[in-house]
């Protein structure tokens, strides 16, 4: 296993909670901003919908009004001095309240200039509230009077009474309003001639919730109504009771975690292999010296300075040459090993530092000094890794590849990690390729047939086996 491996969960664990919180926060959030654009649409629609039934010269005239049908359930017209038009649905978010000019008691006819209609109302204070009663001259005008009174009758002696009272109980002509002692108005249907307070909390062509005292919420878009020369002559507000939020609702919550556990366990399988390790070369030296040469563990004396010179049989140029291929097929072996692999450069095989002072020689420029380490370190480690980016590729070496030098006893090693690549890692040479992999703790190259099943058993194309195999190298 490799040197990082008891950590791998625990970055895979962070990783996960990160993407889990993420999709979380975002679905929530995708789901309130639906749920404001649904709700936006629709109360906009309702009053465009409204505004096609309305017509206004010179007063309003609300015969297409009366006999259309609008698919609006929730609503009210105001002129633009506050008098009532059309109100349908009371809702306790509509806190209208009444101006202080309300009709006296009993009954009487009353002529709305706004409309031009003349409606016949009676008026009855009871406890707690005025009920105001009334009906605009219908078909049927017969017993107006008796029909009213019968009405009223209905609405009993306190408001707590007059509020149970439904419309289906009344007159099929008559409208009604019920307002409390402190002019606010508590229920309402119809065109009963009221004088309304204008709102200053709502904005023309903006849309609002409004909290009411039995723990709903409504929406409400307000829109204004101009005439044929452009003026303001009303607003039309529509309601609609507000879907409870996201975060309110238990269904939502196991149906967001659920998919939320399934998009970070995905994101986590795509991005796990990308994300950088904590790189530990003094640690990585250490442990790879105490387990010895590995599946994920390699000593090379030097990159460039092979111990085969002693031989003499082949000339300085070509053994360089094979030992700098050497260290590039180890290193690509790692990178298609399912845990990565630690190539220490300066280390003998029976574990002994001997550090890089032949290399540095190697790579020497007329005028350097000997004594400066850092530029020998750099031109040591610029040279190999344009090794590897001419061999393996500049992407694949600055994605899946970290080195340093540690010193130990005054001695250079050059520490190298490969992690495991999430794609088959090839050897270039020319136009032909060779693929590499560990062999316990030998690199060795496949043929065609071999690398055709290490590929496909290293990296399958059903996701099901790329999500087990990860898991296995965590």
């Amino acid at each position: 296993m490799s040197p990082f491996g008891s950590r791998r969960w625990h970055r895979a664990i962070i990783l996960f909670t990160a993407l889990f919180i993420l999709a979380i926060i975002t679905e929530f959030g995708i789901g309130w901003f639906y749920q404001y654009i649904r709700a936006h649409k629709k109360l906009s629609w309702s009053a465009d919908e409204l505004r096609t039934y309305l017509t206004y010269t010179d007063r309003w005239d609300l015969e297409r009004l009366e006999r259309g049908e609008p698919k609006v359930l929730s609503y009210y017209i105001l002129d633009s001095n506050g008098r009532v038009i059309d109100l349908q649905q009371f809702n306790p978010a509509m806190k209208l309240r009444v101006k202080a000019d309300m009709p006296p008691i009993g009954l009487q006819t009353v002529y709305v200039q706004e409309t031009g209609q003349t409606w016949r109302i009676f008026v009855k204070h009871i406890r707690g509230c005025t009920i105001i009663i009334g009906i605009e001259p219908p078909e049927d005008i017969t017993n107006v009077d008796n029909r009213l009174l019968g009405d009223a009758a209905l609405f009993g002696t306190t408001i707590e009474s007059a509020l149970r009272v439904k419309i289906e109980q009344t007159d099929r002509y008559t409208q009604f309003a019920i307002v409390d002692d402190k002019m606010n108005v508590r229920f309402a249907v119809g065109g009963i001639p009221l004088l309304i307070e204008p709102s200053r909390t709502l904005k023309f062509n903006h849309f609002n919730e409004i909290p009411t005292e039995d723990g709903l919420t409504y929406s409400v878009f307000t829109s204004p109504v101009l005439s044929n020369s452009g003026q303001l002559v009303g607003v039309i507000s529509t309601f609609d009771e507000a879907d409870p939020k996201p975060w309110f609702s238990l269904l939502y919550w196991i149906i967001n975690c659920l998919s939320s556990t399934v998009l970070a366990f995905i994101g986590t399988l795509i991005g796990i292999p990308y994300i950088g390790e904590k790189f530990e070369p003094l640690v990585l030296l250490h442990d790879s010296l105490q387990k010895g040469e590995s599946w994920t563990v390699e000593f090379k004396e030097s990159l460039r300075w092979s111990v085969w010179q002693k031989t003499g049989k082949q000339g300085d140029g070509a053994l360089k040459k094979l030992s700098e291929e050497i260290a590039v097929e180890t290193v690509a072996a790692f990178l298609n090993q399912p845990s990565g692999g630690t190539l220490l450069i300066g280390v003998s095989d029976d574990k002994k530092i001997v550090g890089l002072e032949r290399d540095y020689e190697s790579l020497a420029q007329k005028g350097d000094s000997r004594d400066d380490k850092e530029k020998k370190q750099d031109r040591f480690q610029v040279h190999f890794r344009n090794l590897l980016a001419q061999r393996i590729g500049r992407d694949t070496t600055n994605l899946y590849i970290q080195s340093a030098f540690v010193e130990d006893d005054g001695k250079d090693v050059c520490v190298l990690h490969a992690r495991p690549a999430f794609v088959p890692i090839y050897i270039t040479d020319g136009k032909a390729k060779a693929f590499f992999v560990r062999d316990g703790a030998s690199t060795v190259q496949l043929d065609v047939e071999q690398t055709v099943a290490f590929v496909e058993k290293r990296w399958p194309k059903a996701l099901w086996r790329r999500g087990w195999n990860m898991i296995r190298r965590w």
